[in-house]
């Protein structure tokens, strides 16, 4: 079924609504929750790795798919009950999104819910009242969450605990490309907040200070964005849960060994060196971060020094991944928010390593059309590339990717297409 837009007008996010004045009076949700039912609000390879996870140990999972309002169905996959609905994205961040989530919330007995959504996940953090104590919402103080959109506050807090960083500076006007050194070329510039580049882009490499001058001038940047020197390395990827009691339950770091597109492509596990697990410690405890967090890092070929680019304070696209690599993520999601599931998680299937096939065939068919991603890694001639980018598809375990939904999805997308 789908919700039907109401005809309000939209109550923006913590815009004062009697549904937030609810929210003020929670009580503080049961210790050791059971979940038998868990909501679902967003379709992301995360989620449906949450979910198959989640089903795993006896609990029904509902989707409730964010759609824009021109796709009006829900997705069909295995990995979620097929009572799920849609939302429109208009409608979140609105007090009548809130109500149409909490109706079907009740509608399936939720005993949790939850997002990836950055946007979504400060939105129901601050109206958490009107779902707790039954349902209990799996997402950390969405005042954490708002601070740590700003990637400037995540760079002066890095340097506190003892982060090494690249060379950067912030662009606040054209003076600025004009004073960094020549020897900082190429470099990376990166928004630095949610949204703030129109057109919106993750990263892009500049060779030349003409180039950067020019890419800063075309875009429209509600915050100024962050530049710093490139570097050619791999990608790392240190995984943590931090409990609502303070207790740190788990900490992993993973190395990206091929990256594309600004996406960690492949992954396998790596030794956490003591100097990491201690600024990545200092670093949550000083923002008071719970719940699922990811630091993304960057160590350079030429000194193996580990740089810090950005921390996500919640599931991510390597959350399928690493569960593959024996990091069950869902698992330590429920339990750092005090709540089990029906029956015990199942062990988890370890594989030494793991991969996006879909990622490594884009990386394989752009090579052979000569479209090459200056941000890859490694970089290698364009045919070996090619057998690389094949070879990995082929051979290493998809960590995201299901194939009785790949095939599901598929299907739906066709019989659309053909009407």
């Amino acid at each position: 079924m789908k919700v039907d837009p109401i005809t309000l007008e939209p109550d923006m996010l913590g815009s004062p609504t009697s549904v937030q004045d609810a929210s003020r009076h929670a009580s503080e949700p049961t210790a050791g929750q059971i979940v038998h039912s868990l909501v679902i609000v967003g379709f992301t390879h995360p989620m449906r790795a949450c979910a198959w996870r989640a089903r795993s140990a006896g609990v029904r999972v509902h989707l409730i798919e964010l759609v824009e309002r021109s796709r009006s169905f829900v997705l069909q996959s295995n990995a979620f009950d097929p009572d799920g609905i849609t939302l429109e994205w208009s409608l979140v961040g609105t007090e009548n999104g809130l109500a149409a989530i909490q109706r079907f919330a009740q509608s399936v007995q939720a005993d949790a819910l939850l997002t990836t959504d950055d946007f979504t996940l400060v939105w129901l953090g601050k109206h958490r009242g009107v779902f707790e104590p039954g349902c209990r919402l799996l997402a950390p103080d969405p005042d954490v969450l708002e601070r740590l959109w700003d990637k400037s506050h995540q760079i002066d807090r890095a340097i506190l605990s003892g982060f090494e960083l690249l060379p950067g500076w912030t662009l606040t006007a054209q003076e600025v490309i004009a004073a960094i050194p020549d020897g900082a070329f190429p470099v990376v510039i990166r928004p630095s907040f949610l949204q703030s580049a129109q057109p919106s882009f993750k990263a892009r490499i500049l060779h030349t200070r003409k180039a950067l001058s020019e890419l800063y001038s075309s875009t429209h940047w509600t915050y100024s964005p962050i530049v710093q020197r490139f570097c050619l390395g791999p990608n790392y990827v240190l995984h943590g849960v931090r409990a609502q009691t303070g207790e740190l339950l788990a900490l992993q770091l993973f190395k990206g060994y091929r990256k594309y597109e600004g996406f960690a492509t492949s992954l396998m596990p790596v030794p956490l060196p003591e100097s990491l697990s201690r600024a990545a410690r200092r670093f949550v405890e000083a923002e008071g971060l719970t719940g699922p967090f990811h630091f993304d890092l960057l160590c350079s070929d030429a000194d193996d020094t580990f740089y810090f680019l950005e921390i996500n304070c919640r599931l991510g696209g390597t959350t399928g991944k690493v569960m593959q690599l024996g990091y069950d993520e869902p698992g330590l999601l429920l339990a750092c928010f005090n709540t089990q599931t029906p029956h015990p998680l199942p062990p988890l299937r370890i594989y030494p390593r793991t991969t996006s096939i879909g990622l490594n065939l884009a990386q394989a068919f752009n090579e052979l059309r000569n479209r090459r991603d200056p941000l890859a890694y490694p970089q290698m001639p364009r045919f070996r590339s090619f057998f690389a980018a094949l070879s990995e598809a082929l051979f290493v375990k998809d960590g995201q990717l299901d194939k009785r939904d790949l095939l599901a999805i598929l299907r739906r997308y066709f019989a659309r297409n053909e009407n």
